[in-house]
């Protein structure tokens, strides 16, 4: 294999495995975090804050999108701020359900896999 210049450098490994090597070991040991911990503990902490923060994100985005589809449609109607308002509220509504939605998947999520990790092993038969 001849040697390839990657960024100013030689290099005889391919770009994208030069990268998955530094992420998967380097970075977490400058983390303080060793990888093979890392990967024990993956699935041990029940729901994850990415949920919960992916959820609000969702949620401001729906109101947003409500806001500026009731805007828009007020220009061409010329009923301002009427359908702006009803946007709104049906933008909040529609991130409440998603909220909802997310969250109890999350949960179902949660005691599922905290059902199989109780849960006595069965007895062969």
């Amino acid at each position: 294999m001849q040697p390839r210049k990657v960024f100013g450098m030689h290099s005889a490994v391919e770009p994208g495995l030069l990268a998955k090597d530094f992420t998967s070991r380097y970075l977490p040991a400058a983390m303080g975090r060793d990888a093979a911990s890392e990967k024990s503990n993956r699935g041990k902490k029940g729901t994850s804050p990415v949920v919960f923060a992916g959820a609000g994100f969702e949620f401001a985005g729906c109101i947003l999108l409500g806001l500026f589809a009731g805007q828009w449609v007020d220009k061409r109607l010329g009923t301002a701020p009427w359908l702006l308002i009803l946007g709104v509220f049906i933008g909040a509504a529609a991130g409440i359900f998603n909220m909802y939605r997310i969250l109890t998947t999350a949960e179902r999520r949660a005691r599922s896999h905290d059902n199989v990790k109780t849960s006595p092993p069965s007895k062969p038969s």
